[in-house]
């Protein structure tokens, strides 16, 4: 899964950038905007200055002085959010498509609705696994003071939430394998998450695989944080740095992601395959058996004559 997921990213890997430089430009964009409204509301302010250079009373003081504004960015931010995320089930579509050696723009316009409705009705396990979750952190009661370090939660916080965070990654490997099918065969949206369900819990390779993918991934965050934690990027040197550093970890992932989708693809058509084959080999042997038990009858039909 792994050799074929790089195979279909080299070969599908015009597609794979410019998803990645547009989620780049998006993200882009949102920042700008925000940076210049922070400008405009705290450009002036000897307050939010101290706040951002770490007095968090100060930061606190600020951001109370402009609540008004806050929330209005808050909801414009909200409403960009929203809207990015319908174009992401446009993308994914589409380079999922793409994955699956088919045209982009054809498979993103056939299969956006589908993806949208298969997100909506993965909220429906997503629901049951934070409610696993919250019932393990209510089951194992931790103190407050568990929950605020890391060396602490990964104790009893972190064994109350097992059960839960188990669930939420069969249900992420589910929707992947769920939008995998819509590409391949269309159909229901909630046919092919059933589907995806029941290959999650029932083929260990793919959730190995799957949990392959999210190991690389926090690898990839990890060592970004081991870079920048408690460095000094001062400048505007620094600036571009730290930049650079950061869409270097989120190009990695990217592609690792990529890779992870390609793999689970090409895994939904070698089941398609096998499952095909299987019929094929069972109608191919009893035409073999037919022929083999006419041969004697016409023999016998022979020597009489």
């Amino acid at each position: 899964m792994i050799s074929e997921g790089a195979r279909r990213v080299r070969a599908a890997r015009q597609a794979v950038a410019a998803v990645f430089l547009l989620e780049l430009g998006g993200g882009l964009i949102f920042a700008f905007a925000v940076a210049r409204a922070f400008s405009m509301i705290y450009g002036r302010n000897p307050l939010f200055a101290r706040g951002v250079a770490g007095d968090d009373v100060a930061l606190s003081l600020a951001l109370q002085l402009k609540a008004p504004a806050l929330t209005a960015l808050g909801a414009s931010g909200l409403a960009l959010l929203l809207a990015w995320k319908l174009a992401s089930f446009y993308l994914a579509a589409g380079l999922t498509g793409a994955l699956a050696r088919r045209g982009f723009g054809a498979t993103a316009a056939a299969r956006f609705g589908g993806f949208v409705r298969l997100s909506l009705w993965s909220l429906i396990p997503y629901a049951a696994a934070a409610a696993l979750g919250a019932a393990g952190i209510m089951l194992v009661d931790p103190r407050l003071e568990d929950l605020t370090a890391w060396d602490t939660m990964v104790g009893l916080p972190a064994l109350g939430l097992i059960p839960g965070l188990l669930v939420w990654i069969v249900t992420s490997l589910a929707v992947d394998l769920g939008r995998a099918r819509l590409v391949r065969d269309g159909g229901g949206s909630a046919r092919a998450l059933g589907s995806g369900l029941a290959r999650a819990v029932t083929r260990p390779r793919l959730l190995g695989h799957y949990l392959l993918y999210l190991l690389v991934w926090l690898a990839i965050s990890g060592l970004f944080v081991a870079v920048t934690a408690g460095q000094d990027f001062p400048g505007a040197g620094g600036a571009w740095l730290l930049f650079i550093l950061r869409q270097a970890t989120a190009g990695g992932r990217f592609l690792a992601r990529s890779v992870a989708t390609g793999g689970q693809v090409a895994a939904l058509e070698a089941d398609v395959v096998e499952l095909r084959e299987v019929p094929e080999r069972g109608e191919a042997l009893a035409d073999v058996g037919r022929v083999q038990a006419a041969q004697p009858i016409e023999r016998e039909s022979l020597d009489g004559e």
